[in-house]
């Protein structure tokens, strides 16, 4: 139950804004059902080819930054 309630799952679209350096997220489908309406917008802080590091601009309604890491896998 611990690692359900610590953790957040989506699915979807995004679009790139190379000059913002940023990330626009259309989630279809999601554990946390309030995202479904709300724009998700994420800014680009490393990428390479084989990461990709984002964070929120704004807290989230619990007050925390979100920040993201996607590695490649070899």
């Amino acid at each position: 139950m611990a690692i359900a309630r610590g953790t957040a799952a989506y699915f979807g679209t995004y679009t790139v804004n190379e000059e913002e350096k940023s990330l626009s997220l259309t989630l279809e489908g999601t554990t946390v059902i309030n995202q479904l309406a709300q724009p998700q917008k994420r800014f680009i802080t490393a990428i390479s080819a084989d990461e990709l590091k984002y964070h929120t601009q704004t807290n989230t309604t619990t007050g925390a930054v979100i920040e993201a890491a996607f590695k490649r896998m070899k």
